[in-house]
């Protein structure tokens, strides 16, 4: 069942990762589509207000000119200067000269009628007075001009000249709009959507979700330019960038792919070399001595899996127990560990009835009943005082309050002691120590590490230590590597410890003899 879990979870994995790239790619190359698209309107908004500011250019320059004649107004050599001005202009369609608000006459000649200049609708800084939709005779029909004043002359331009621009595809538009009046002087290919005019409100772009916009403000000139291009042309963008990014975003996913069912062939691959080692009793334990503070006398060992593999390396617990532990060999993997520790440890055991063995188990084993017999038939097979073997439940997997009673009953019916393992590092408190009703707790090496180093986790273990003696319970100090640590850990009531001030964990035959020599050890680490 866990195998076919690691296959089931591993295709989802890899269906995941094979997708994820694919799609991040095709929203990629959408992002870019849209960016290019955007890209090529803001350069024809300002290409085209790049045109309509030659012509103001032009224009002004023309007024300019016509501002220092100093004849007799609407003269014939008035009126010939007007028209050669006018001839000379490409975007003027005429040039006219005012007496008074009075329009008097313009590069075509006199007038005789009376026509004001009127209110322009904007100014400029400068004094040049804009008109921008005005019928005039010169006009085509159904157009309007663009009217510009200046002192006492006037130029009426095309505004089509404005924008004379051909935008580089057919459904690519530009409108070019007055500000604040927002009039339209000039358009030019796809029909323009009215609110992209009328919501203008100085934004550099714009996307509404069918169409998309890029807005240019000219500076010298109260108007705005907008090109716009159905939203859906970017699609015609986006095969051109997936093209070249969703490959990448394939390979991409091939090579996770690739990763995922290397990790699970790995993971099957682990699960069958554990059984393997399982069956060829590749295990072995090595045996790390727990003193007493007092006199530095071996009292007792932790039980620590090794794995030695066929060609005789040593494989380390961190890389193999959680793949145990995942695949669920764990059990017996600890129930092989509970035989060897009975084998090697009978006749030490027997001969010191003061001794005692630590046995770490899984916390989903402790709780669970066919786990807890198939740990005592392995027992059995030796004659052992259970009260000498106890076991270790790590702090940081949380068990169950109702189920760990039960199984800790059943483990002191049987003689056993229980002890929660790397204390201080998990869930445990009080209250919850009050529930299980544990014998005792090992001190994780962090807190001890900190002894004397000023850290924040220093203060912590005098903590544990007050936690512990208000339930009357065994605490055992690990990691202890110093005499500072030692001596710290006595003044504060501590009984046990293990470290490498004492010993390093070692196998069965160097414990048996390290166990015996200390037997008649004097106060004190006794080195090893």
């Amino acid at each position: 069942m866990r195998a076919r879990r690691i296959v089931v979870v591993s295709a989802l994995m890899a269906f995941v990762v094979a997708i994820l790239p694919v799609a991040a790619s095709l929203y990629l190359s959408w992002i870019l589509a849209l960016a290019d698209e955007r890209q090529e309107l803001e350069t024809l908004a300002r290409e085209i207000i790049t045109r309509s500011e030659r012509v103001r250019r032009l224009t002004r320059d023309s007024l300019v000119e016509l501002a220092a004649y100093a004849g007799m107004p609407c003269s014939d050599e008035h009126i010939a200067l007007l028209r050669t001005r006018a001839f000379a202009d490409p975007y003027m369609r005429e040039f006219g000269a005012f007496i008074g608000d009075r329009l008097a006459c313009t590069s075509w000649g006199r007038i005789d009628q009376t026509i004001l200049a009127g209110t322009p609708d904007w100014t400029s800084p400068d004094g040049f007075m804009f008109w921008y939709s005005v019928d005039t005779k010169v006009a085509a029909s159904g157009s309007r001009s663009l009217v510009v004043k200046y002192r006492d002359h006037n130029a009426v331009v095309d505004p089509r000249h404005l924008s004379d621009v051909v935008p580089a595809q057919p459904d690519t538009g530009f409108v070019v709009f007055t500000e604040p009046r927002r009039i339209v002087l000039a358009a030019s290919g796809a029909a323009a959507p009215p609110r992209l005019v009328a919501d203008y409100h100085g934004e550099e772009t714009a996307d509404d979700g069918t169409w998309l916009a890029a807005f240019a403000p000219a500076e010298t000139m109260s108007i705005t330019a907008v090109a716009f291009v159905p939203r859906a042309r970017a699609i015609a963008h986006l095969y051109r960038e997936a093209v070249v990014i969703v490959p990448l975003g394939i390979a991409s996913g091939g090579v996770l792919v690739a990763l995922v069912v290397r990790l699970a062939s790995r993971r099957l691959s682990m699960r069958a070399e554990l059984q393997i080692a399982l069956r060829r009793r590749e295990f072995v334990v090595h045996y790390q001595p727990i003193v007493g503070l007092a006199d530095g006398r071996c009292l007792g060992a932790e039980a620590l899996l090794r794995w030695r593999r066929a060609d005789g390396s040593l494989m380390r617990p961190d890389l193999f127990i959680p793949a145990a532990e995942e695949t669920g060999l764990i059990r017996p993997i600890t129930a092989q560990i509970i035989e060897t520790v009975a084998a090697d440890m009978e006749a030490v055991l027997a001969a010191r009835p003061d001794m005692w063995i630590s046995i770490n188990v899984a916390a989903a084993d402790l709780v669970d009943a066919d786990a807890l017999s198939l740990f005592e038939a392995a027992l059995q097979r030796a004659s052992l005082n259970r009260a000498q073997i106890s076991f270790e439940a790590t702090e940081s997997a949380r068990l169950d309050a109702q189920a760990a009673q039960r199984a800790i009953a059943r483990l002191r019916d049987a003689g056993h002691k229980l002890m929660i393992d790397d204390f201080g590092t998990g869930y445990s408190n009080l209250s919850y120590l009050q529930t299980l009703g544990v014998d005792g707790l090992k001190i994780d090496k962090s807190f001890v590490d900190a002894i004397g180093e000023g850290a924040a986790t220093s203060a912590v273990i005098t903590h544990i230590i007050a936690m512990a003696a208000a339930l009357d319970l065994k605490i055992v100090a690990e990691g202890v590597e110093t005499e500072a640590q030692a001596a710290f850990l006595r003044a504060h009531g501590i009984d046990y410890a293990q470290g490498w001030l004492y010993a390093k964990a070692m196998p069965a035959t160097e414990f048996r003899e390290f166990a015996s020599r200390q037997t008649q050890a004097s106060p004190g680490p006794s080195g090893a």
